[in-house]
């Protein structure tokens, strides 16, 4: 089966790099030492590992009338959710599907096949390093 990429999808995971790469720069390096410096004193690690995937996911109210919440629910919100959980502090790490969209404009050493919680099979991870300019 071939799969064809619109070019909104192509757009919506160089987003999520560009994204990724500002976090990374900017907010990254700033806001979290000097929250994790804060935290540290009172004996606990803080830091932030990101996981990025693409996909279909169901959205919409999840719960009942009085008591629901806007959610999205999915395979594509499991693999990140994954990614995030196996992602070292400071590491950014994306499945196949967003190195597909975005791997003319970043860079990404391949972390081979991940036996993730959820899935059957082994997934693929990458880790993304900052945007060539």
């Amino acid at each position: 089966m071939r799969e064809t990429r619109s070019p909104e999808s192509a757009r919506n995971g160089r987003n999520c790099q560009r994204t990724e790469n500002e976090l990374d720069r900017f907010s990254y390096p700033l806001s979290v030492e000097k929250l994790s410096a804060g935290w540290k004193k009172c004996g606990y690690e803080l830091s932030v590992g990101i996981g990025i995937a693409q996909g279909y996911a169901t959205m919409g109210i999840i719960g009942f009338e009085s008591c629901g919440d806007y959610g999205a629910i999915g395979i594509v919100t499991d693999l990140s959710a994954r990614l995030c959980a196996v992602a070292k502090p400071g590491q950014t790490l994306v499945g196949r599907r967003v190195l597909s969209a975005i791997e003319s404009e970043i860079e990404a050493k391949s972390l081979g096949e991940m036996i993730l919680k959820g899935f059957a099979k082994p997934v693929s991870a990458f880790n993304l390093v900052p945007l060539r300019n």
